[in-house]
């Protein structure tokens, strides 16, 4: 739970769920409904290996953070720890006539701040965040919430439980913001379609601390 100390890792590790997702990009062609499920049990797993050459040219730049809406702010008390480039997507269900939000499947790359090394996880049901790097895990509920038209809305979500010593260890509170994509298809549908929808995002994780990173 919140309060562990945290463990330095400085070298990629391997996927530790290897059963459950390890990665993100659909060969969904823009959201096209499916006539088979689409969960994170699914989707096709990404190497460590391609993670890592992806975060070579996508890798956010910890002085020029994300800049975080006021309504979506962690507490006081809270300070930035970790930020992380999400891809995948978000997969909905239909139900009678309507798409409902079944789970997220995404690939995230990142880092820790004031570190160098290279930080891999994956999102998927839960919410759930989990670090493939060290093993680490943090699940989280959305407290608060910014629309964004035409994608799935920014959000600050607060942590619910956590796992590990690593980097999701002592996580409090976490941000997706800068939602690219990810919005549920527009009109009817057939009961039992399943459709996953690309998205992008950043994620920022915050941990106990005296000193506001953001």
């Amino acid at each position: 739970m919140i309060g562990h100390a945290r463990t330095m890792f400085g070298s990629i590790g391997a996927i530790a769920t290897a059963g459950v997702l390890a990665g993100a990009l659909l060969a969904a062609s823009g959201g096209v409904a499916s006539a088979a499920p689409v969960s994170y049990r699914a989707v096709r797993a990404k190497s460590v290996a391609e993670s890592i050459q992806q975060a070579a040219t996508a890798r956010p730049d910890a002085h020029a953070a994300t800049s975080v809406p006021p309504g979506l702010q962690p507490p006081a008390g809270n300070v930035l720890e970790a930020q992380f480039v999400g891809r995948g997507v978000q997969v909905y269900q239909c139900t009678a006539g309507a798409w409902v939000f079944l789970e997220p499947a995404a690939n995230l790359v990142g880092y820790e701040i004031g570190t160098s090394g290279i930080q891999t996880a994956i999102h998927y049901k839960g919410p759930t965040w989990e670090s493939t790097t060290d093993g680490s895990l943090v699940q989280g509920t959305a407290i608060a919430s910014e629309p964004v038209t035409g994608s799935i809305p920014q959000l600050l979500l607060q942590a619910t439980a956590n796992r590990g010593t690593g980097i999701f260890g002592s996580v409090t509170y976490i941000n997706r913001l800068d939602t690219r994509g990810g919005a549920a298809p527009a009109g009817s549908c057939t009961s039992g379609q399943t459709v996953g929808v690309p998205y992008t995002a950043q994620y920022l994780f915050y941990v106990p601390g005296s000193s506001p990173n953001v």
